[in-house]
């Protein structure tokens, strides 16, 4: 990455208040890999994607380092809300060792996974009050319809909830978006060295 497309980053970052975060550790070994931050732009304009690999970083004297850290204090500034799958400073903290930010963080923590599973619960107690035979159209409620074509991977909505809960599990992206959008995400390709 070179100083201006650093400095252009910049000027982006400064202009978006909404990041959503993950992270990456390697799959053997478990040490931190990867950052990935979606800046989340107000306008129609595309939203740049940085990813950043923990062992290929900089000198940390060399300029672009240094133009990395103040990256991460924009992006951490006051009026920021970072988006997370999990608890953001959990996946951070291990990568405090690169020296890119510190701890704690100003800006406003959100942790998506918590809003699913409390949306998904919600969800399931008003799903079992819409009765199947109505025919009226009711605008104000999201139907959703877990996959039905491979039982072999699918339980049913209410059973997959129920065992999470008994075992107080967390959902994991993988599992939201396959009862969601009947897609799976496969870790395939990032488990491969």
């Amino acid at each position: 990455m070179t100083i201006e497309e650093i400095d252009n980053l910049f000027l982006i970052a400064q202009e978006t208040h909404h990041f959503i975060f993950n992270t990456e550790s390697d799959y053997r070994t478990n040490h931190p890999a990867l950052i990935q931050i979606f800046f989340m732009l107000d306008t129609q304009q595309i939203s740049p994607l940085l990813i950043i690999e923990a062992n290929l970083l900089p000198d940390y004297a060399s300029i672009v380092f240094n133009k990395l850290q103040q990256l991460f204090n924009i992006i951490f500034r006051d009026d920021s809300y970072l988006y997370c799958w999990g608890l953001l400073l959990a996946e951070l903290n291990s990568f405090l060792q690169f020296q890119l930010f510190s701890l704690p963080l100003p800006s406003y923590l959100h942790n998506s996974q918590t809003v699913f599973q409390i949306w998904f619960d919600e969800w399931l107690q008003c799903s079992s009050l819409i009765n199947d035979d109505t025919t009226d159209t009711n605008n104000d409620t999201l139907i959703i319809t877990a996959p039905v074509n491979d039982s072999t991977l699918f339980l049913s909505p209410e059973r997959i909830n129920h065992i999470k809960l008994t075992k107080n599990e967390a959902w994991g992206i993988q599992d939201s978006i396959a009862y969601i959008f009947n897609q799976y995400l496969s870790k395939r390709y990032t488990l491969q060295r």
